[in-house]
C-alpha cells in the first residue's frame, strides 16, 4: 500500500497538490478578472491554467 501522496503499483509516481485561496473586494462589481495560474515543474516544463 502506497503513502497517500504516491500512487502506481510499485509507488513510482508522486501525487502533488496546491491550495489556493483568493478573495477579492471591488467596489466595481461590474469589473472583470482574469486569472492565469503557471504551474512549472522540475524540468522546467510550465502548465497554464486560464481561468
Amino acid at each position: 500500500m502506497c503513502p497517500p501522496s504516491y500512487y502506481g503499483h510499485l509507488c513510482q509516481y508522486q501525487n502533488q497538490r496546491i491550495g489556493l485561496t483568493l478573495r477579492l473586494s471591488s467596489i466595481d462589481r461590474h469589473a472583470t478578472y482574469a486569472f492565469v495560474i503557471m504551474l512549472i515543474d522540475d524540468n522546467d516544463q510550465e502548465q497554464k491554467i486560464d481561468a
